[in-house]
């Protein structure tokens, strides 16, 4: 008996130490360093002036609303700024149903450029584009269809279900983490990281349409002006950069996410370590083009000259990332598409015009091909063959080093802005930076 209240001690302590990694680590604290020691303040505590603020001006919004989904989203969430629980108001975000979409508060990590742990404040005011969102429902319907003939495709982990995730927006107001370095031209909710219940919801997804639009104007269409082949011109298309952006949300529903080791499931994100955003968002962009195909052949959604179209956008789009960091993880993605493209001949590069051409002969087999060899590398979760793949297929080859010199001559705007449509009575004229 005598050992009992050591016993008890040496928990409590165990105990206050689990708790106090947690609130190190948690998305919603600010960590800093005090007499020698890791102190960490919920953010309700850290910004409680601007946060009360947040809050009263969010119950002010919600007595004004008669939708009922956004009353209690903006309910729950201003309870949340106060007291630094967030889950509730996560979950209530799936339930606005009508055509103003309201999100606000910490969200997201990638910001976090020290661990990736901490959530960065943004706010987002969405209209939602019915037509677009129509269109995109019907692509989901034939996602199973496709995911079952590929490699692996049968995979008992997938995340396809009945319900389509996908939606589409126009981007009214956004400020915080939305605006920094690119803009994204899609808003995933409800933020799951540090929530174990919410990690079981489905998540949401609304692709930005005018953001869309926007990027392709001002960065695609001048970009593709500059380093496709003038003779290809005609296949860079608005419509082909938007619907590309669809099939790469929709491919990261298809392929490998887990892996049974002993009793437990695997995120194979987990398993690759290093490589595993890399694989992730090449298997992504590959699926992306494989699907487009599919889709044409099949005669499920488009024409040869969209497919054309795709294929031409598409290598465009790519080049995005790699003009401004082409050591970033969308950037090596798509460099190992790139390079493989041009291994196979499926894309040519004129040294003299410094221009790309596709053959668009070769290009199904090529990205076939490909898939099968990422999709087995994510299926296997071998972190040595995901390492010699990404090292083989990720560097800079020189036709890309040239390209990405002819850009910086240009004065294309990588960061544009992008401007408010009139839906709620706002001008035009009007713009976010």
């Amino acid at each position: 008996m005598g050992k009992r209240p050591a016993l008890l001690k040496d928990r409590k302590a165990k105990a206050e130490l689990i708790l106090q990694e947690e609130q190190l680590r948690s998305p919603f604290t600010v960590v800093e360093r005090k007499d020698g020691e890791f102190v960490a303040t919920p953010y309700s505590e850290a910004y409680k002036y601007h946060l009360d603020l947040a809050a009263a001006f969010l119950r002010d919004a919600a007595a004004l609303t008669g939708d009922y989904g956004l009353k209690a989203y903006l309910t729950s969430r201003a309870k949340a700024l106060g007291d630094n629980l967030y889950e509730t108001s996560e979950r209530a975000s799936l339930h606005q149903r009508g055509p103003l979409r309201v999100f606000l508060g910490p969200s997201y990590t990638h910001e976090d450029q020290l661990m990736g742990y901490k959530a960065a404040f943004g706010a987002l005011i969405l209209y939602v584009d019915e037509k677009r969102t129509r269109e995109i429902q019907g692509m989901w319907r034939y996602l199973p269809q496709f995911a079952a003939q590929l490699p692996q495709g049968k995979n008992p982990f997938s995340r396809i279900s009945g319900v389509c995730p996908l939606g589409a927006a126009y981007e009214l107001y956004s400020a915080g983490y939305p605006r920094a370095g690119f803009h994204p031209v899609s808003f995933a909710y409800p933020f799951t990281y540090g929530f174990d219940k919410l990690k079981r919801v489905t998540e949401s997804i609304m692709l930005l349409s005018n953001v869309v639009e926007a990027k392709f104007s001002t960065v695609v269409l001048p970009l593709g002006q500059l380093i496709v082949n003038p003779d290809q011109h005609r296949f860079i298309k608005a419509d082909a950069f938007s619907r590309g952006q669809v099939f790469m949300e929709l491919a990261a529903y298809v392929g490998p996410t887990q892996r049974r080791v002993g009793r437990d499931l695997i995120p194979v994100m987990d398993i690759l370590k290093s490589v595993g955003p890399v694989m992730e968002a090449a298997k992504n962009r590959v699926v992306a083009m494989a699907h487009l195909g599919w889709q044409v052949t099949k005669k499920r959604h488009g024409t040869e000259a969209d497919l054309k179209a795709g294929y031409v956008t598409s290598l465009v789009s790519l080049f995005r990332y790699l003009l401004v960091d082409p050591t970033s993880t969308y950037a090596r993605a798509g460099l190992i598409l790139l390079n493989r493209l041009l291994s196979e001949k499926a894309v040519t590069f004129d040294m003299s015009a410094l221009t790309f051409t596709i053959n668009f002969e070769k290009i199904p087999g090529t990205i076939d091909s490909l898939l099968k060899e990422i999709l087995g590398i994510l299926d296997t979760g071998d972190e040595a063959q995901g390492k010699a793949f990404v090292k083989r297929w990720a560097a800079l080859s020189p036709e890309v080093v040239r390209s990405i010199e002819k850009y910086r001559g240009s004065r294309i705007e990588v960061y544009p802005s992008y401007p408010l449509l009139g839906v709620l009575g706002i001008g035009d004229r009007e713009w976010t930076k």
